[in-house]
């Protein structure tokens, strides 16, 4: 999982390169861009990886059958996580950026199914006494700081025991975001989403 940050992005960019082939309106935003928002994750850049996913998110207003807005907002709230985290964002400009996430459609990125958690980070981990219910612990890559605790509520059962391995992407509506009460930079999110489906890579 330590390529976590690649996964974010790549299911976006594969659905530019896609949708070159199709016919449609200008597109705001060309494959430069979305190469350089996947450079800045590679490299844990938090700096750049937000300021180009907050504009790309002001950018493409229409969502499309790529979600590339629902997808913008889980990078714009990880790499504002990561700003905090390494001392560029305080929690009072946290806060801001959170200001109108609930409510909408988001996008986690592509992470392993897996029964027992413990330990480990950036996997989608369900819950053993409730079947629509799971949770992610999202992490850097060194994993020295927890990034957002991700609780999901899903809209129907699935069988996670038969998919453990398996690549999965869920798709959900904010429920809640809370910055961490302690302000610290250990635990920087909590992200609770309802309304969930899961989706197998």
């Amino acid at each position: 999982m330590k390529q976590i940050l690649l996964i974010i992005l790549l299911c976006i960019f594969s659905s530019v390169l896609i949708c070159a082939q199709t016919p449609a309106k200008p597109d705001p935003l060309t494959e430069t861009h979305w190469k350089e928002l996947l450079t800045a994750l590679d490299r844990e850049d938090w700096d750049t990886g937000f300021d180009r996913s907050s504009e790309y998110l002001r950018r493409v207003r229409e969502e499309d059958d790529r979600k590339r807005v629902a997808r913008l907002r889980y990078t714009v709230l990880f790499t504002a996580a990561g700003k905090v985290f390494s001392g560029k964002m305080s929690y009072d400009e946290l806060e801001k950026v959170i200001v109108g996430f609930a409510g909408k459609e988001i996008v986690f990125p592509y992470r392993a199914i897996k029964g027992n958690c413990e330990g480990d980070f950036n996997y989608i981990c369900w819950s053993k006494e409730d079947q629509n219910k799971a949770m992610i612990t999202a992490t850097n890559k060194k994993a020295v700081s927890i990034f957002a605790f991700e609780y999901v509520e899903f809209k129907d059962k699935f069988n996670f025991a038969k998919n453990e391995g398996k690549m999965a992407e869920i798709t959900g509506i904010v429920k809640a975001i809370n910055p961490n009460p302690n302000r610290s930079n250990i635990v920087i999110l909590r992200i609770y989403v309802s309304g969930a489906h899961i989706e197998l890579k």
